[in-house]
Parts: C-alpha cells; structure tokens; sequence
C-alpha cells in the first residue's frame, strides 16, 4: 500500500459558546478534510489519539456540497497534545488507502471547540 503525503494545515479556533453543546465529559472538534483531488475519494475516516485517550475515539467524515468532507466529534477528553489522523480511500470498503494526514498537539477544551482541517 502506498501512501502519499502531499501536505498536512491544522487550523485551532475558539468557537462562540452558541456553537455547541457543552459537556462535562469533554470537548468536542468540528474536523474538516480536504483532499487536492477528491475525484477519486469514497470515503475519509478520522480518529482522535493522546494522553488519557486509552483506545483512538474513531469516526468516519461526511462529505458536503463544497467537496470537503466534515464530522464534529464529541466527548473527546479534555487535554493537550490530542492527534488527529484521517485516512482517505477510493473504496467505500476501505480497502485502498489513497491519502492520509495528521495534525498534532491541537488542545481540546470544554469551553470551545476546536477548528481541525487537514489538508490530504
């Protein structure tokens, strides 16, 4: 299987507090992918891993009008260091992988949301 790492752009905003739904049990992230050729993209997952993340939290991504696919995950554990990995395939069965990318170090607070875009 091949990867290809064309290039990796995170993106961290505090949301306005009319944005979401706080939690005591966590923060919660508005993931965005973009993929530089989305013609060939069935389906993106995304998963959440760090400190006090003992099993990845795991998520496939929605695709929108605009051609970017999206999720907002919840209940992430509050804390620093949080990794965002997504995987873009051309099956809807996942069994080619044709992108990947991460973003690292992001901070998930209760009080926002964090703004991830990971660019495939």
């Amino acid at each position: 299987m091949k990867t290809t790492w064309v290039g990796v752009v995170a993106c961290v905003v505090t949301a306005t507090a009319g944005c979401f739904h706080r939690t005591s049990s966590g923060g919660s992230a508005q993931i965005a992918v973009h993929a530089l050729s989305l013609a060939n993209v069935a389906a993106v997952d995304v998963s959440v891993s760090g400190q006090g993340i003992p099993t990845p939290l795991e998520s496939s991504l929605f695709q929108q009008a605009n051609g970017a696919w999206q999720v907002t995950l919840s209940h992430i554990p509050v804390g620093t260091g949080r990794t965002f990995a997504a995987k873009a395939y051309d099956t809807t069965n996942r069994t080619h992988r044709i992108y990947s990318g991460s973003v690292t170090n992001v901070t998930i607070s209760s009080a926002s949301v964090a703004d991830v875009i990971i660019v495939l």
